[in-house]
C-alpha cells in the first residue's frame, strides 16, 4: 500500500453523488493509505477543489445535465505546472449524444483516466496511486520552479551587490585616474621648463661661439696690417654676425613674434645645402640617405624655417633610433586630381626613418612644442607655425613605424 507523500497532503475527492459508490469509494481508498474526501454536490466539488487536492475520483452521471461551468473554469485556471488527474468512471451508455457529452467532459477536464463499470477495487486503487504519482511529479516540479524563482532572486541580489562594489570600485578608480591625470600634467610642465632650460643653454651656447668669432676677430683686427688678412676677418665675423641674426630670426619664428617670410626656394638645392648640418646634428650611426626628384618645382616658402623643420625632424628620427639607423629624405612632384576643390600641384617631401616609432598617446600630442617622451622624442614638428606656412606649397610626411 502507498502512503502519501509529503507533497501531496490533500486528499482524493471522490464525487459520486447516486448510490453507496462514494462511501465505498472512501472506504476502498482510506483502507489502502490514501486520504479520501466524499462530496455531496458539485457546489461542495469545486470548493474542495479550490482548497486542495491530490486527485479526484468522479461518476459521469455526477456531472450528466448539470451546468458545470465553475468546474471547467477551475480547471483552466489552474496555475502551469498543474494539471490534476482526473478518475472518470464511465457507464456503458453508448449513445450518440452521451458519447459526444463524454468527449467534450474529457477535453475540458483535460487529464483524465477513464474507468468502466462494473471496475475492479484492485484496479481503482492501482489508477488513483498512479494518478498520485503523476500529482506527486508536479509538485516536484512546482518545488523545483520555486526553489529556482529563489535562486534568480537570490542571484539578482548579489548581482545587485556586485554591481555597487563595481560601481565603488570605478569610482575609485575614477579619483586615481584623476589624480594621476593631475601628477602627469604637472610632470609635463616640468618637462617643458626642463625643455626650455636645454633650449636656452643651447641657444646661450650658439651665441657665445658666434661672439667669441666677433670678439677673436676684433682683436687681431687690431694686429693685422696685411689687407687681405684684414678683409678675411671682417668677412668672418660679418658671417658671424649674420649668423646670429639667423638664429635670433628663428627663435622670434618660434616664439610666434615675427612674420614668416615666403621665397620661392629650389628645393633641391636647400635640402642638399643641409648635408653638413645634418652630419654635425646626427651620431655617427645614423646615416642620412637624400633621393630627391631630379626636376623639382620650385616651392614658396621660407628658407629659414624649412630648414628648422627638417631638422627638428632628423633630430626626432635620431632619438627613435637608439642603435642606430637611417633616415631617407626623398621629395617629388604631385599633381592635384581636382582643381575644383582648390587643390594645387605641390612637391611632396617625405622625411622617413626605420626606428621604434611613437606610441599613440604621444602622437595625439606630437605637435606640442618640446614634447618629451622619456627622451624618445623632442622638438617641434613640421605643422608648427612654420609648417602651417610650408603646407601652402609643400605636402609633408613624417612617416615612422607605429
Amino acid at each position: 500500500m502507498m502512503a502519501l507523500s509529503k507533497f501531496h497532503p490533500e486528499p482524493v475527492l471522490v464525487f459520486a453523488p447516486v448510490g453507496r459508490d462514494a462511501a465505498a469509494s472512501v472506504d476502498l481508498l482510506m483502507r489502502n493509505g490514501i486520504a479520501s474526501k466524499a462530496c455531496g454536490d458539485l457546489s461542495a466539488f469545486v470548493t474542495a477543489l479550490e482548497a486542495g487536492a491530490s486527485a479526484a475520483f468522479l461518476a459521469e452521471e455526477a456531472l450528466f445535465g448539470k451546468h458545470a461551468n465553475s468546474l471547467f473554469g477551475w480547471v483552466a485556471d489552474q496555475p502551469p505546472w498543474s494539471d490534476l488527474p482526473f478518475v472518470l468512471l464511465t457507464s456503458r451508455q453508448e449513445q450518440v449524444g452521451i458519447k459526444a457529452w463524454r468527449q467534450d467532459l474529457i477535453a475540458r477536464l483535460r487529464n483524465v483516466t477513464l474507468l468502466e463499470r462494473p471496475v475492479q477495487a484492485l484496479t481503482l486503487v492501482g489508477t488513483i496511486q498512479a494518478a498520485l504519482r503523476a500529482r506527486t511529479r508536479q509538485l516536484e516540479l512546482r518545488a523545483l520552479l520555486e526553489e529556482q524563482e529563489r535562486s534568480e532572486q537570490e542571484l539578482e541580489k548579489l548581482v545587485l551587490a556586485r554591481t555597487e562594489a563595481l560601481e565603488t570600485a570605478n569610482e575609485a578608480l575614477r579619483d586615481e585616474m584623476r589624480v594621476r591625470a593631475e601628477v602627469e600634467e604637472k610632470l609635463r610642465q616640468a618637462q617643458k621648463i626642463e625643455a626650455i632650460g636645454q633650449l636656452t643653454g643651447g641657444v646661450a651656447h650658439d651665441f657665445n661661439n658666434l661672439l667669441m668669432v666677433i670678439s677673436g676677430g676684433l682683436e687681431m683686427l687690431d694686429r693685422q696690417t696685411d689687407p687681405a688678412r684684414r678683409k678675411r676677418l671682417m668677412d668672418g665675423m660679418r658671417q658671424a654676425a649674420e649668423r646670429g641674426s639667423g638664429l635670433t630670426r628663428q627663435l622670434l619664428a618660434f616664439s610666434r613674434r615675427q612674420e614668416l617670410k615666403p621665397q620661392t626656394v629650389d628645393l633641391a638645392h636647400q635640402i642638399g645645402g643641409m648635408r653638413e648640418l645634418l652630419d654635425r646634428s646626427l651620431r655617427g650611426d645614423v646615416h642620412v640617405v637624400i633621393d630627391l626628384s631630379p626636376d623639382l618645382w620650385a616651392v614658396e616658402v621660407d628658407a629659414s624655417e624649412l630648414e628648422l623643420v627638417v631638422l627638428n625632424l632628423a633630430v626626432n628620427s635620431r632619438d627613435a633610433m637608439p642603435k642606430g639607423g637611417t633616415i631617407k629624405i626623398t621629395a617629388e612632384n604631385e599633381v592635384a586630381e581636382a582643381e575644383a576643390n582648390g587643390q594645387r600641384d605641390f612637391v611632396r617631401l617625405v622625411i622617413a626613418d626605420d626606428g621604434c616609432g611613437m606610441t599613440r598617446e604621444v602622437k595625439a600630442r606630437v605637435f606640442e612644442p618640446y614634447l618629451h617622451d622619456e627622451g624618445h622624442r623632442q622638438g617641434i614638428g613640421p605643422r608648427s607655425r612654420a609648417g602651417s606656412r610650408v603646407c601652402s606649397a609643400v605636402r609633408w610626411e613624417d612617416r615612422d613605424r607605429q
